[in-house]
C-alpha cells in the first residue's frame, strides 16, 4: 500500500473568499495534483495493491465557486485507472462514512466534533479494514 497525504482544506478548499486566497488555492492545488499524479505513478511502479489518500476536506461538498470540482474529476480518473484500489480518507463533515461516492473509489470519512470518537485501520492480507466506534 502507498499512503499519500494531500494539503486540501475544508471550507471550500480556501476558494472564493479573496483574490489572495484564490491565488493560494491555485498554487497549492497545482502542487497537490502533481504530488498525487507522481504518487500514483510510484504506486503503479511498485505494484501497490492500494493507494490511500489522506486529507482534511470533504471533496463531495459543493459550493459556488466549487473548490473541489477538479479534485473530484482527478479522483474519478485515478479510481478508473486503479480499478477499486483507491481509498480516500478525509474529515471535514464530521460524520462517519465508509462508502463508494465514485465508481472504484472507497471513501472513509472520520468522525469530528461534536462526535469525537475513534477509527482504526489495519491491513490484513493486503486489504484495508476499517473499524469504528459506530460499529460497536
Amino acid at each position: 500500500m502507498l499512503f499519500v497525504a494531500l494539503n486540501v482544506q475544508g471550507s471550500n478548499n480556501n476558494l472564493g473568499r479573496t483574490k489572495v486566497m484564490d491565488a493560494e488555492y491555485e498554487r497549492r492545488m497545482a502542487a497537490v495534483f502533481d504530488w498525487l499524479d507522481e504518487s500514483i505513478a510510484v504506486a503503479e511502479s511498485r505494484g501497490a495493491r492500494r493507494v490511500v489518500v489522506l486529507m482534511h476536506a470533504d471533496p463531495f461538498l459543493t459550493h459556488t465557486p466549487d473548490g473541489f470540482a477538479r479534485l473530484r474529476n482527478v479522483l474519478a480518473e485515478h479510481a478508473k485507472w486503479l480499478k477499486g484500489r483507491l481509498v480516500l480518507v478525509h474529515g471535514d463533515s464530521h460524520i462517519y462514512k465508509d462508502d463508494e461516492p465514485l465508481p472504484g473509489l472507497r471513501r472513509v470519512e472520520v468522525f469530528g466534533a461534536p462526535f469525537v470518537s475513534w477509527l482504526r485501520g489495519s491491513v490484513v492480507a493486503g486489504e484495508l479494514r476499517v473499524e469504528s466506534a459506530a460499529q460497536h
